[in-house]
């Protein structure tokens, strides 16, 4: 870096507001880069709707969700008996 200052310049500056800049370039992109998933981990949005999923119930047969449980097991005992969905049950579903 002190080699392309030197080249560009013909000297090293003595202003440190430019020093400042050039060695938090580094630091900034690694801050940025954190909460785009970058790190190695899984991305934040996706342990977002990952706990939000682990709040609702799912119905194995058709795979809707509800807040309630019991209106996922309605849901499976209606679709496993008639094999369609039932309009008076999945309108308790949550909308995605």
């Amino acid at each position: 870096m002190a080699a392309l200052l030197i080249f560009v310049w013909g000297k090293l500056p003595n202003d440190y507001w430019l020093w400042l800049v050039i060695l938090l370039c580094p630091l900034v992109h690694i801050v940025m880069m954190r909460s785009h998933g970058h790190n190695g981990q899984t991305a934040c949005r996706l342990e977002d709707e990952q706990a939000s999923a682990a709040k609702f119930y799912t119905c194995p047969e058709c795979g809707l969700r509800y807040a309630d449980p019991g209106w996922a097991k309605k849901c499976e005992a209606w679709c496993r008996k008639y094999q369609s969905c039932n309009l008076a049950i999945t309108k308790h579903a949550v909308k995605d």
